[in-house]
């Protein structure tokens, strides 16, 4: 029997409004605009910046965009801010929406979205499997 309490939820992907340009492969999270209340996405400003959407497109500052949850059922592919080899983590890059495989040399809290399951150049896309996790250096 399904429960009332999870009524009205969304499955797969989504479409939601961008705020500031958004590039296919980038990571993003969801913001608020508080003139209307609803939804929108935005590239990540911290490398501690939960994550837990891939864009699927690329769109212009209000545009809608096509975005897909990271889950651990279904991997997706992120751009990559450097090399990356199969089964390491991946990091949130101080190059904003794109993924790396090391933390920045100070203390710090990042955000890792998942495990590498392909090697990729620099700037390619690298498929990952989403287990997101904050990590505190």
């Amino acid at each position: 029997m399904t429960s009332a309490k999870q009524t009205n939820t969304i499955e797969g992907d989504l479409v939601a409004t961008a705020s500031g340009a958004i590039t296919e492969g980038y990571l993003v999270k969801i913001t608020t605009d508080t003139s209307d209340n609803k939804m929108r996405v935005i590239l990540p400003t911290d490398v501690a910046d939960v994550t837990p959407f891939v864009a699927l497109e690329t769109v212009a500052d209000g545009a809608n965009v096509a975005i897909r949850p990271l889950s651990p059922n279904r991997s997706v592919r992120v751009v990559a801010d450097g090399a990356i080899v199969a089964g390491v983590p991946v990091y949130l890059s101080g190059t904003f929406g794109k993924v790396v495989t090391s933390t920045g040399a100070g203390s710090d809290t990042y955000w890792s979205p998942g495990i590498a399951e392909t090697d990729v150049a620099s700037g390619g896309l690298v498929l990952i499997r989403p287990v997101g996790r904050t990590v505190v250096v």
